[in-house]
């Protein structure tokens, strides 16, 4: 599990804006040792697909009408899933 409280953001130097929300993430991790040298494993990273940002930023939209100081955060990765065989010699 892994757990943030929010965070302001870059640029609002009073801070004066809202912050980025906390969130908390649970990646699971699984080994099975099949043989002596042989080890299934498996990972999952953001096991509930949480939508979260990890940071923001106060700028300049160029592609705004009127152009104007906005809000920018960065989007936290989706589920994502890796597994493999671990051999050793």
């Amino acid at each position: 599990m892994i757990a943030t409280s929010g965070t302001f953001l870059r640029g609002d130097d009073g801070n004066r804006r809202g912050k980025v929300d906390g969130y908390g993430l649970l990646n699971l991790h699984a080994r099975y040792q099949l043989f002596q040298h042989v080890e299934l494993w498996a990972r999952v990273d953001n096991a509930t697909d949480a939508h979260y940002a990890t940071g923001g930023a106060l700028n300049f939209n160029a592609f705004g009408n009127p152009i104007a100081v906005e809000r920018f955060v960065a989007p936290g990765p989706p589920i994502a899933g890796w597994g493999g065989v671990r051999v050793s010699f």
